[in-house]
């Protein structure tokens, strides 16, 4: 009412979708199975996901596979406290803050986002769909998002269920092949629908 004659728009949440991403040009990269973990660390939902990942997931992982792989935390502002415990993890791999997430998306065999709180769509589970990133994720963690189970997406609710995807992807990583090829047609279908729109 205050402005007559405003145009308005709803566009649901994007990401930038390069023709070729790291994954679809490489592949799999050789070497154990290494998963990714993305978030603002000082943020409270991240920091418990953190916790199930540590744990609650990764002794469970360790316990059904004896094959070596890696858990890698790119975040931001992770409390001193939250930062030991992580570093003192053997396979949990801690960056910090970086520059540029595309090296680590193109390394990741998946991201694993096992919220249980917070609000609003996961912008980082469309940049992990953008970069052919398979993703396993809690039901909340994919909350706003037209993903189907099994199809762009692997959901799992409790640590027992996330450790089971994550001992998938080590003994057969070109499950995710389908996942990610299903994950970059939707984003890359938004993309697409939103610039029509915006014609």
């Amino acid at each position: 009412s205050r402005m007559p004659g405003l145009e308005l728009r709803v566009l649901p949440n994007v990401v930038d979708v390069r023709d070729e991403s790291p994954r679809r040009a490489t592949g799999r990269a050789p070497g154990p199975a290494r998963f990714l973990f993305v978030g603002a660390l000082a943020y409270y939902p991240n920091i418990d996901a953190l916790r199930v990942l540590v744990d609650d997931v990764l002794p469970r992982v360790r316990a059904m596979r004896t094959a070596p792989f890696s858990l890698h935390v790119v975040g931001r502002g992770a409390p001193p406290w939250l930062e030991a415990r992580l570093r003192a993890d053997p396979n949990v791999v801690f960056h910090g803050g970086v520059p540029e997430m595309a090296p680590h998306f193109a390394a990741a065999d998946a991201m694993v986002v096992p919220l249980r709180a917070g609000g609003g769509t996961r912008i980082k589970l469309l940049e992990a769909f953008a970069q052919r990133v398979p993703v396993i994720s809690t039901t909340i963690g994919a909350f706003g998002l037209d993903v189907v189970d099994g199809r762009e997406i692997v959901l799992a609710d409790s640590p027992e269920a996330i450790a089971a995807a994550c001992a998938r992807f080590i003994d057969d990583p070109e499950h995710a092949r389908p996942l990610a090829d299903a994950a970059f047609e939707l984003v890359q279908l938004t993309v697409h629908m939103n610039a029509d729109r915006l014609k």
